[in-house]
């Protein structure tokens, strides 16, 4: 059954800072000061790529009972590639997203190397907001070659 997931994002006074509400909850997003901002909060981007890191540890709990896969910790550092300049471009061609992103597995665990590999594929293969990025990225990716 397919769920419509919501979030409301509301402008506030303060330079470039927006309030992200979601399911009750509220996240404060910023800018750093080089760009204008106050530095509060994370910006859109890094709030991007958190949320791929948060969806990939959370799939990584849910589904190592399924898996017998044992594990003490994990930390998925994620990074991308953005260049600044394209958003503030006029060039209606410029790309303006993330052109690669990097997630970096960091997990303390006693299983052999093949099986963490299988793990982090399918951690990879059932987070969606990976899946969503993947679709994504593939669809842009053609407009970054132009």
């Amino acid at each position: 059954m397919t769920q419509t997931i919501k979030a409301s994002v509301k402008s506030l006074e303060k330079s470039l800072q927006a309030e992200v509400l979601a399911s009750n909850h509220k996240v404060l997003i910023d800018e750093p000061v080089a760009s204008g901002g106050d530095d509060e909060g994370m910006n859109p981007i890094e709030l991007l790529l958190g949320g791929l890191g948060a969806c990939q540890v959370l799939a990584a709990k849910m589904f190592a009972p399924s898996v017998n896969f044992q594990f003490d910790e994990i930390t998925i550092d994620v990074e991308g590639d953005f260049n600044p300049e394209n958003m503030m471009s006029d060039d209606t061609n410029a790309y303006r997203g993330l052109t690669e992103i990097r997630c970096n597995y960091h997990i303390k665990t006693n299983e052999s190397d093949e099986k963490v590999k299988e793990f982090i594929d399918l951690i990879e293969d059932r987070c969606p907001v990976s899946d969503t990025l993947k679709t994504c990225l593939l669809y842009t990716s053609d407009a970054a070659d132009e």
